[in-house]
């Protein structure tokens, strides 16, 4: 009948009872160095796998947050027009540099108005550069002259979504108080960044390249005679 290893050894080193004793010590030796070892296995997965669950859940909400931001961009993000906008108009503006950028940027509208310390102005693009002030005919606002929209910039977040935030150009009829046309725009960020400027990771808007939503409002005019 054929022996053990261990057997084999105790027969060829010594035939006392002291091999018999030392060869269930060395098994108890065995599984306690085995059990430390798996002590220890175990102390570095643990850390290991909360960092684990702790960047699932970061990723997974940063990719429902992505995908809500390409839900906006698909079914919000662009050019709305609810009633064509009349050209050869006056435009209200919140401020000064404001009315300028209108009145340059488009040269569908009469003028654009601001008011300054209680006095209202009305701004007329002349033609030249935009960023020389003579390229402007500024005048104290005549009664004669009717706003017909009010200009708006937009920039907000949107309520109970994560880090997406809503940058356009809106205009509302004065007379309805109604929104006449609107171009939106939508960006994310995937991280909070606490020790940046923004506080943010670099956003990303629905479009590859720099886009501008006030081009896209240009869309928003009602034809003139002869176009």
């Amino acid at each position: 009948m054929r022996g053990t290893l261990s057997d084999i050894r105790c027969a060829r080193y010594a035939k006392t009872k002291t091999c018999w004793r030392r060869h269930p010590a060395s098994n108890m030796e065995k599984e306690k160095s085995l059990l430390w070892h798996l002590r220890y296995v175990a102390i570095g997965l643990v850390p290991m796998g909360l960092i684990a669950l702790a960047l699932a859940y970061l990723f997974s909400e940063n990719i429902e947050g992505a995908r809500r931001h390409q839900h906006y961009c698909s079914t919000v993000a662009g050019l709305r027009v609810f009633h064509p906008l009349e050209p050869h108009t006056g435009w209200l503006a919140d401020r000064k540099s404001e009315a300028k950028s209108l009145a340059s940027r488009y040269p569908q509208i009469s003028f654009a108005r601001f008011e300054e310390r209680g006095i209202a102005y009305d701004v007329r693009w002349k033609g030249g550069a935009v960023f020389l002030e003579t390229s402007y005919d500024i005048q104290e606002a005549s009664p004669n002259d009717v706003v017909t929209y009010q200009y708006l910039s937009v920039s907000d977040e949107v309520p109970g979504e994560l880090r997406l935030r809503r940058y356009g150009d809106a205009v509302y009829d004065l007379k309805t108080g109604k929104l006449a046309a609107r171009a939106y725009d939508f960006t994310y960020s995937w991280f909070d960044l606490p020790f940046t400027d923004e506080g943010r990771s670099t956003p990303r808007s629905c479009h590859n390249e720099l886009h501008q939503t006030h081009e896209e409002l240009r869309g928003a005019f009602a034809p003139t005679a002869g176009t």
